[in-house]
């Protein structure tokens, strides 16, 4: 039983040009693609939204409002799919203004989508979509147009909704860029809401990072990967495994630590029956990012993969892992389901009565 990985995982990723596309999108398209890229943030004092920027050293870098993580002690953020990653704090703005009203988390392991901050100014007229959670409603969508630039065009002015929750979400234009970091919305006034420059937003991250350079190249290189990657999960879905294989496998030479792109590989290859190179694959992803948030499909399927080559203790050993990791995850009922047929090949009777137990309740 194969599992379907979650959505800020494996939602399909969008194909992006070296400086953003000059192409424009609908806005089903543009949420479907910039979505895995989304966050919720939750402290013990507030709640906002926030997206990824970078990919670096396995490690995620995450930009939100300053304002959002204000006096929090503990910062969680939540995925699309329903999974969580304690997040810290790496670099504050300290919102002492409007255009330093920004903050940089870091999160263990390569999770989500980047999405790219548009290097020159946005065009005032241009149509845009907003991304976050207004009153805890997660990833909720709102569109309008860019109304104007203020402060030298550091400050994005916006008709789109942005509401108490949306705050440090991205604000995206047509081409799927991000435009600005959704910063502020007067409860008196309608249609006047505003948002930080990605120009700003950049300047802040590339003042961590301090090698700009290499984080464009990193940043390209990621979006490079994700063209194929993209390729990969469509012809999957139309079960051309083979070029899956091959779109995945040219992602990984792009990115050779895109622990996913291995991950889907595995599943390919396992639809093929190629059983042995699925393990092959599965275990180069966790090696590669054990510390991921979707962990515990990776032990899973390659347990999928060993009790398809009769290898019931090793399947048995990787579900255990897999239920061990999180006991709360999402698809735990599965995991112990395909532990519980492994035991009852090995006429563990007991066991597996056990297991199929757990999976009902």
């Amino acid at each position: 039983m194969l599992l379907p990985i979650g959505t800020s995982a494996e939602a399909n990723l969008f194909s992006f040009k070296r400086n953003c596309s000059t192409k424009e999108y609908s806005t089903k398209k543009l949420m479907r693609i910039s979505k895995p890229g989304v966050v919720m943030i939750s402290t013990n004092q507030a709640r906002g939204s926030g997206f990824v920027v970078r990919h670096i050293k396995n490690q995620t870098l995450i930009l939100t409002n300053s304002h959002v993580i204000r006096g929090a002690n503990q910062i969680t953020v939540e995925w699309p799919d329903g999974n969580q990653d304690s997040a810290v704090v790496v670099s504050d703005g300290g919102a002492r203004t409007i255009v330093t009203d920004l903050a940089l988390l870091k999160v263990d392991g390569k999770v989500g989508t980047v999405l790219p901050l548009k290097q020159d100014e946005a065009i005032v007229g241009g149509d845009v979509i907003a991304i976050g959670t207004p009153k805890g409603l997660s990833f909720t969508l709102t569109k309008g147009v860019i109304s104007s630039l203020r402060d030298k065009g550091k400050i994005v002015q916006t008709d789109t909704a942005i509401n108490p929750g949306s705050s440090g979400g991205p604000l995206i234009n047509s081409s799927g860029c991000v435009v600005g970091v959704n910063t502020l919305g007067l409860k008196d006034d309608v249609g006047l809401n505003f948002a930080i420059s990605s120009k700003t937003a950049r300047r802040f991250i590339d003042k961590y990072t301090n090698d700009d350079f290499a984080s464009k190249s990193s940043a390209n290189n990621s979006f490079e990967a994700s063209e194929y990657y993209n390729q990969g999960d469509e012809k999957s879905e139309l079960e051309d495994y083979s070029g899956a294989i091959r779109d995945y496998t040219k992602a990984i030479k792009i990115d050779p630590k895109y622990a996913r792109a291995y991950f889907k590989r595995g599943m390919a290859k396992y639809e093929l029956e190629d059983y042995s190179g699925a393990i092959r694959d599965y275990t180069k992803a966790i090696k590669i990012s054990p510390k991921d948030a979707s962990l515990p499909d990776f032990y899973n399927n390659r347990g999928n993969s060993k009790k398809a080559l009769e290898d019931y203790s090793g399947a048995i050993a990787d579900y255990t892992k897999a239920i061990k990791i999180d006991p709360k995850y999402v698809f735990l009922s599965a995991f112990y389901y395909n532990r519980g047929n492994s035991k009852k090949a090995l006429k563990d009777y007991s066991g597996a009565i056990a297991d199929f137990t757990k999976a009902i309740e």
